[in-house]
């Protein structure tokens, strides 16, 4: 929060050294001119450094990992078909995303920022805009410009292309954030040693971090999940793999009192959702968690978990259904007749 409001009184004390027209004339207030603006291959060059420092929360995740899952493609269905411009300009998320990366920076979600890398048609998605500027929720999207970039804004979100190679995504505040970096030329990557060095490694297609020790949760939150009681940090590694998705996670707790109880209630949650999956069946969703096991090991929790890929598909599914979208979805393909046992009459 202290570098929000750093950045606050950055801005107030610059709105002095905006240069005003002469005497006479009507005053016009011009934006700062920077030297050294970054360019395109700096910008391309690594999308961690778009992210401002400070964020409480990170992920990376590897999009044709993704696109390869069980639950990939219907995902990939979902978001395609509620993003009608993208669709108009040929953008294909399936092929065109190659990585998303990912800060947050409010525990409230409001201040977020994302950067994904592909392949992106600027002109056409400018064009693709204005020919359908309204979504499937019924929320115009509109232009705007900061920093000599066009920001594509439907209400409190948006995204802006800055490249061919790189957009981002998120709140206009995140966005503006990220602009300001490359006007400064000031594209350095600001991440914990661990994340850092989790990414270098590439064991596993998504990557998720959490630092709570500087961002407390609200009692209401813990509350809810008493396993996020004491945690200071959380990193979670997972991957693809049958199942259909498998994490491996480490929590950090103030002491070792702490971590043993964290275990303890991530233990309980498992069998909290296991004893939901009748009730769950009964309004025709299918519990994805199997299996989730945690232990404390000194002032971490430790924990790994399986989730069905084919019961998060038939969720996936579901909420196709239900969103507001621009083409109706196709309806759910009615369950295979069961064969009669043998000697049973016709």
């Amino acid at each position: 929060m202290n570098r929000w409001r750093a950045g606050l009184h950055w801005a107030v004390a610059a709105l002095g050294l905006l240069p005003l027209s002469c005497a006479g004339e009507k005053n016009v207030i011009r934006p700062v001119e920077y030297e050294n603006e970054a360019g395109p291959a700096a910008i391309d060059q690594d999308a961690w450094a778009l992210l401002p420092a400070g964020p409480i929360g990170w992920a990376y995740l590897d999009a044709p990992q993704l696109v390869a899952s069980r639950f990939g493609p219907t995902l990939v269905k979902l978001v395609s078909r509620r993003i009608p411009a993208l669709s108009a300009a040929g953008f294909d998320p399936a092929r065109d995303i190659e990585a998303v990366h990912f800060g947050l920076y409010s525990i409230q979600g409001a201040d977020v920022l994302g950067v994904a890398t592909g392949r992106f048609d600027p002109e056409r998605i400018e064009k693709a805009v204005e020919q359908n500027p309204v979504t499937p929720l019924g929320i115009e999207m509109t232009k705007t410009s900061y920093g000599g970039r066009t920001l594509y804004m439907a209400e409190s979100s948006g995204f802006c292309v800055l490249t061919t190679r790189t957009a981002v995504f998120g709140n206009q505040m995140g966005m503006r954030r990220a602009i300001d970096r490359i006007r400064r030329g000031k594209l350095n990557r600001e991440l914990p040693t661990w994340l850092t060095s989790q990414l270098t490694a590439r064991q596993a297609p998504v990557v998720l971090g959490l630092n709570l020790k500087e961002n407390p949760l609200s009692a209401a939150t813990r509350g809810q999940l008493p396993f996020l009681n004491g945690m200071e940090t959380l990193g979670v590694l997972a991957n693809f793999q049958e199942p259909g998705l498998n994490l491996a996670g480490t929590a950090g707790y103030a002491d070792e009192g702490a971590a043993a109880l964290g275990a303890q209630n991530l233990e309980h949650l498992d069998e909290y959702l296991q004893s939901m999956s009748s009730f769950m069946a009964l309004i025709g969703i299918q519990q994805p968690l199997r299996s989730l096991t945690a232990e404390a090991q000194g002032k971490e929790a430790r924990f790994v978990a399986e989730v069905d890929g084919a019961a998060v598909d038939r969720m996936l599914t579901q909420l196709d259904g239900v969103l507001p979208s621009t083409t109706p979805a196709a309806p759910a393909a009615e369950p295979p007749a069961l064969a009669p046992p043998p000697g049973s009459a016709p």
